[in-house]
């Protein structure tokens, strides 16, 4: 019951809202930007993920993953978003997105995406017991 005290008087939905919707905006406002129209932050502002909707999806997953872990930013894709997180938070994750993103578009423009990445990039996690893959993705 005192966790529900707590959620209450210190207004922590309200918070995580107001951060995820930061983080939604600004990431899709950095997408626009830089020309990436394919590459969005979708879902309600509690837990956002980010979408990439091209032919190289994975590879652009795995070389931004990549970049952040440079970064000191742990990231899988989602945004899972606490009372612990701050305005200044999501302003380090914007600001080490934004290098990254522009750093993508460049590698893709010149074809040289995959050689960037520094490992194997990141695979279709969903497999049936035929072994085919299933995936959202086009």
């Amino acid at each position: 019951m005192e966790t529900l005290t707590i959620i209450q008087s210190e207004d922590v939905c309200g918070h995580i809202g107001r951060l995820g919707l930061k983080l939604k905006e600004g990431i899709n406002q950095l997408s626009q930007t830089l020309h990436l129209p394919h590459i969005q932050c979708m879902g309600l502002p509690f837990r956002t993920l980010l979408n990439f909707s091209s032919d190289d999806s994975l590879l652009e997953k795995s070389f931004v993953s990549q970049e952040l872990l440079r970064n000191r930013i742990l990231w899988s894709g989602n945004h899972h978003l606490s009372f612990s997180h701050t305005e200044a938070d999501i302003d380090t994750f914007l600001d080490a997105l934004a290098p990254i993103l522009t750093k993508l578009r460049e590698l893709k423009t010149n074809g040289k995406l995959a050689s960037a990445l520094l490992g194997k990039p990141i695979q279709v996690p969903f497999r049936t017991t035929t072994g085919k893959t299933h995936s959202r993705e086009k």
